[in-house]
């Protein structure tokens, strides 16, 4: 029997021993207040990776409570924003390539690596006016003016109808461009009844390209109308 209690009181001995020891581990596990614990990495970094000159636009972070965000911009002008610095406005001066760049300062002195965004600044547009006209008013039968610039690809169309249709292309300043009228083909029951097409291009210098007929006697010239870097007044 004397045994038996022995034995009992070795294992409560070794159970009290254990849950001491245990309990000490937990407390030298210690993370403290959460800011000592973060790594300092920007996420969520997010604004327009393309935008206009003398224009503005919005870029942020995801925010952190007791982070500061540092910005930093060239080609353009940072401008805070109210209520905190996870976000900022960016007021852009000059076309080209731009950068808008962030790091992250936590609340125990952590700094995170730079995060830096690239954006293609357009210049200021201008506009290029086109006159299309189709002379027996059912439209170009698959004919069109295509516009090429800053990337995009942009057809011009003359509708079914009698009216001449005018239409305003914005052109960057500075930017490349190409402007090609596009034949329609054998479309509409016939060989794209090019007789019918005519339009006028004026570029921003007043500058006149002028292809087709009101009357039928002649057709617009397939291909390139106006090419090259565009010029605003």
């Amino acid at each position: 029997m004397k045994n038996n209690i022995n034995k009992y009181i070795s294992i409560i001995t070794l159970m009290v021993v254990s849950l001491t020891f245990t309990s000490c581990l937990d407390e030298e596990v210690d993370f403290g207040e959460d800011a000592s614990k973060v790594v300092a990495k920007i996420f969520s970094f997010s604004g327009p990776e393309v935008s206009y000159e003398q224009e503005t636009a919005l870029y942020s972070v995801g925010t952190r409570a007791g982070s500061e965000f540092i910005w930093n911009v060239t080609g353009g002008e940072a401008k805070p924003v109210a209520g905190g610095t996870s976000q900022m406005n960016v007021f852009f001066t000059e076309p080209g390539t731009a950068t808008v760049s962030v790091y992250e300062k936590t609340a125990n002195g952590q700094e995170s690596e730079t995060s830096t965004m690239s954006v293609n600044v357009f210049g200021l547009p201008c506009d290029w006016t086109l006159v299309t006209h189709d002379t027996y008013g059912d439209g170009w039968n698959g004919g069109y003016i295509e516009v090429i610039t800053n990337g995009i690809t942009t057809q011009y169309v003359q509708p079914a109808g009698p009216a001449d249709v005018t239409h305003l292309i914005a052109i960057s300043n500075a930017a490349e461009y190409s402007i090609a009228y596009v034949s329609g083909g054998g479309t509409g029951g016939g060989p794209g009844w090019e007789s019918e097409n005519y339009f006028k291009l004026t570029a921003p210098d007043g500058t006149v390209y002028e292809s087709g007929s009101l009357d039928y006697s002649s057709i617009p010239t397939e291909g390139v109308v106006s090419s090259g870097t565009n010029a605003c007044p």
